[in-house]
């Protein structure tokens, strides 16, 4: 899991393996995408995070015990940042490469509606499955090979619609 933690104190893993396969440049990418293109959002970060992500600095962060996952790092709440500074900078880098970082930085209102809570989500199968572009099978060929699961996926995602 890239994103650990509690409801709306989600932070990056810590995980060395996911920022050396630059799995968090990936998740800024997919996040700037789906912002862009209306698709379902990434709920549920941190507002400490949040903050680092719109340009401030881990030093003026306000760190609530919730933001920490790790039971024996809470008592020592000041290495927190330090262990996913790289974490952030690759989802920044990710963000940057779809311009969604550059609206953050001059507009600090739109984080919310890049990052909602995950009280203000809307995301359910159903929504995933409305933004999805299904082949279509109305010329009488048979389905390209790369079609064949997406159709597959479309026939037994919703009963009696396929």
């Amino acid at each position: 899991m890239l994103f650990e933690g509690q409801s709306d104190h989600l932070g990056p893993s810590s995980s060395k393996i996911f920022t050396q396969n630059d799995m968090f440049i990936m998740a800024g990418r997919m996040i700037g995408h789906a912002f862009l293109h209306s698709g379902p959002r990434l709920t549920g970060l941190s507002p400490a995070v949040l903050h680092v992500l719109a340009g401030g600095t881990p030093q003026t962060a306000t760190i609530a015990l919730e933001d920490i996952n790790d039971i024996d790092v809470r008592e020592t709440i000041g290495p927190v940042f330090g262990r996913i500074k790289e974490q952030l900078k690759q989802i920044k880098q990710g963000l940057k490469e779809t311009y969604v970082l550059d609206l953050m930085e001059a507009r600090p209102d739109a984080i919310t509606q890049v990052f909602p809570s995950e009280a203000e989500a809307t995301c359910s199968p159903e929504v995933v499955l409305d933004f999805i572009q299904w082949p279509q099978e109305d010329d009488g060929q048979e389905p390209k090979k790369n079609q064949r699961v997406p159709n597959a996926i479309h026939q037994h995602s919703l009963p009696g619609q396929a």
